[in-house]
């Protein structure tokens, strides 16, 4: 028997197989419509091109306004001198005001900056599970989005979504390097043995100096970036170790 989904049939366990399913869209222009298929054998398959889901992107974005929660933090975000009295966005200046206009004018959406009422970036208490900073902002939806020199973890992945990184800040080698003698000054010795055996065995030193680095950045009290600390001049979010999950 066949019906709208195929033709009906069951495997030997009872469950249904063969057959194929609509994936249906409610937009606000033309109500339903088919954005691709589902097959019990092969899967999801969209049938739109990223041309139309673009410009159903773009569209759904037209003349909406939005609450863009941000930070002070020099080159980022500052205050705008002025002899004038400013208000609004043109208070600001900075990469992320620059970014986010530039932004507003490809997308054709409207913007208000709010900078962070607590001035933190956003840290989840372990024991109240609560969060703080712009990230609270955003669960709280006080804020629709937030930009600013902000580190991608794991916590906050698991609390709102991220876009991909407009700017990348690593810290070089040698940066590195000197995070983990400081804070792991047991191994500082052992770093310059390791030195003297690189002139030695070029490849088997380096492997070995590259594991210790991994093993220092996965400290979950040592591997966090450390965001625009006091006594860093530059207010740029010093990237200690990267932490793979």
């Amino acid at each position: 028997m066949t019906g709208l989904t195929g033709t009906i049939k069951f495997d030997n366990q009872g469950f249904r197989s063969d057959f194929t399913l609509e994936i249906m869209e409610l937009n606000t222009k033309n109500g339903l419509e088919e954005i691709g298929s589902w097959n019990s054998s092969f899967g999801i398959n969209f049938t739109r091109s990223f041309r139309e889901v673009y410009t159903q992107m773009i569209d759904s974005l037209q003349n909406k306004s939005f609450i863009v929660t941000t930070i002070l933090s020099a080159p980022y975000c500052m205050w705008k001198e002025s002899s004038k009295r400013l208000a609004g966005n043109a208070q600001f200046e900075g990469y992320s005001i620059d970014l986010i206009h530039e932004i507003s004018k490809i997308l054709g959406f409207n913007y208000t900056i709010q900078l962070v009422p607590d001035g933190l970036y956003g840290s989840l208490n372990r024991e109240t599970r609560e969060w703080d900073g712009m990230i609270k902002e955003l669960l709280d939806q006080k804020a629709d989005l937030a930009i600013a020199d902000l580190t991608i973890t794991y916590d906050r992945e698991q609390a709102v979504d991220f876009t991909m990184p407009f700017m990348n800040l690593e810290a070089s080698e040698a940066e590195r390097r000197a995070l983990i003698e400081a804070q792991y000054p047991c191994f500082a010795d052992f770093i310059n043995r390791q030195s003297s055996l690189n002139e030695m065995q070029p490849d088997g030193g380096a492997r070995a100096d590259e594991i210790l680095v991994d093993l220092g950045g996965s400290d979950p009290d040592y591997g966090q970036p450390i965001e625009n600390p006091s006594n860093n001049p530059s207010n740029l979010v010093a990237y200690g170790f990267k932490v793979h999950f």
